[in-house]
């Protein structure tokens, strides 16, 4: 699988315009990696001059991921409702402010303040440009965007590390100097244009493929607010998207979405915001599924992170240097996944690849957990970078195709607060393994989870959709 270079460039350069949106939205999706990422390499800094635990290092490292996971829901509730452009300037502007104050800040108590307040930036940087991609694009062109994105992240692991090492020469507190970038981002996001919103004035919403509200273009699938062309194998007026015919069936109540049966939900209503969210996951039940992918797929990632280290030095492998390209190689293989994505797209559903995922990770935790051969063990983190490169955005998209008219944006945040509850759980599920026995005894337990998991995923016979 090749990186196709005159198709990326044709893509762009069929529309100028998009070019400097894509471009922006796609380095604000690195942004959520670097949070923590650039921060990592001064962690043994922040122990020995600021004196703090590991414990408390740590925490300056990861606990804006609290903050994020609590904010996410809320953060999609507003991008929903005014569009992309100004949560998302908001967003970026928090993010540089709030993270580059821990360049100044003295205290550690105020240290964590800014950082929780970052998280909450860095959630509608994270809702704001994965909604901003799927909004501007539909069909092959998104799962291409889609790839392009996760190479993004990928290459974001990779990149704000060694910056965050090279800055961490001078201080601990260079890194943090970094986070500022999100604040001629904010200046940039402000430029973009607003996309088409689904419709949200009272009445029966709109389903795929019903007629369109007073702000979408004839034909327009209300989830998208864009036109949705029935394809060969659909019947007119049918959604695009799942290939059935717009209106009710029989065993669907009239007005209900036709790709769940379930009634669409309507316009503001004056729930609150839990009952909102309450309504968003019973109308879309198949993303509770997605939701759980998420949480397991960055659950299984942080194991891989947090232990690989560990795992080395019983190697005897501690090189710094070594055990950073080690880690680096499971980012520059997703990289390489997220270009390929389009392709694999083409042939496979995302559930399809989904078991592919997690097949590879299954594979890669068990060379982990049993092989001592260093150069067999080296083979196991971009294996699993493969994997993840498949995963991020099969789950975005299967989130984007599942999310209610209208409620996309908060259902990509709570993609995001599965994330990063998975992100938090991996320490504490799998921690109290490693001092009971080793590092190879987690990655075990972690393989038999992804294993199950592969098992679990059933794809639909002859469906890419």
């Amino acid at each position: 699988m090749r990186f196709d270079a005159g198709r990326v460039t044709s893509t762009l350069s069929s529309d100028t315009r998009r070019a400097p949106e894509l471009t922006v939205l796609l380095i604000g999706s690195t942004l959520t990696v670097l949070a923590g990422a650039v921060l990592t390499p001064v962690v043994q800094l922040l122990i020995t001059e600021r004196q703090l635990t590991a414990t408390a290092a740590g925490l300056v490292v990861t606990v804006h991921g609290i903050s994020l996971a609590v904010a996410a829901p809320a953060t999609g509730h507003l991008v929903d409702r005014y569009g992309v452009r100004r949560p998302l300037a908001i967003g970026l502007l928090l993010y540089g402010l709030a993270g580059g104050a821990g360049a100044i800040v003295e205290s550690y108590p105020l240290l964590i303040a800014t950082r929780l307040v970052f998280g909450v930036g860095a959630a509608l940087v994270f809702t704001g440009t994965t909604v901003g991609l799927l909004d501007r694009y539909a069909g092959p062109a998104r799962d291409r965007v889609m790839g392009w994105r996760s190479t993004a992240i990928s290459l974001g692991g990779v990149v704000w590390p060694l910056i965050g090492g090279v800055l961490g020469v001078l201080s601990w507190r260079a890194p943090f100097l970094v986070y500022l970038l999100g604040i001629p981002l904010a200046l940039l996001a402000l430029r973009l244009p607003d996309e088409p919103r689904p419709p949200t004035a009272p009445g029966p919403a709109a389903g795929p493929g019903a007629p369109a509200g007073p702000d979408a273009p004839a034909g327009a699938d209300a989830s998208t607010g864009r036109a949705a062309p029935a394809g060969p194998d659909s019947p007119a007026g049918a959604d695009a998207s799942a290939g059935l015919a717009a209106p009710a069936g029989s065993d669907s109540p009239a007005g209900a979405d036709a790709s769940t049966g379930l009634a669409a939900p309507a316009g503001p209503d004056g729930r609150t915001a839990p009952r909102r969210l309450a309504v968003l996951v019973t109308d879309g039940r198949r993303l509770l599924g997605v939701y759980a992918l998420q949480f397991l797929a960055t659950m299984l990632l942080y194991v891989v992170l947090v232990f690989l280290p560990v795992r080395l030095a019983e190697l005897d492998i501690t090189n710094t240097a070594v055990v950073a390209a080690v880690a680096a190689s499971l980012s520059l293989a997703m990289s390489a996944a997220g270009f390929g994505y389009v392709h694999l797209r083409a042939r496979l559903a995302p559930p399809a690849l989904l078991r592919h995922a997690f097949t590879a990770w299954a594979v890669a935790l068990l060379v982990l957990a049993l092989v001592d051969v260093p150069v067999l063990l080296l083979a196991a983190p971009p294996l699993f970078g493969l994997g993840m490169g498949l995963a991020v955005p099969a789950l975005t998209v299967l989130t984007a195709d599942h999310a209610p008219p209208g409620r996309r944006a908060q259902a990509i945040a709570l993609l995001a607060t599965a994330g990063f509850t998975g992100q938090f759980g991996a320490p504490l599920l799998f921690g109290p393994l490693h001092p009971a026995s080793s590092a190879g005894t987690t990655f075990l337990a972690a393989a038999v989870l992804a294993g199950a998991a592969a098992v679990l995923i059933v794809p639909r016979p002859g469906r890419r959709r």
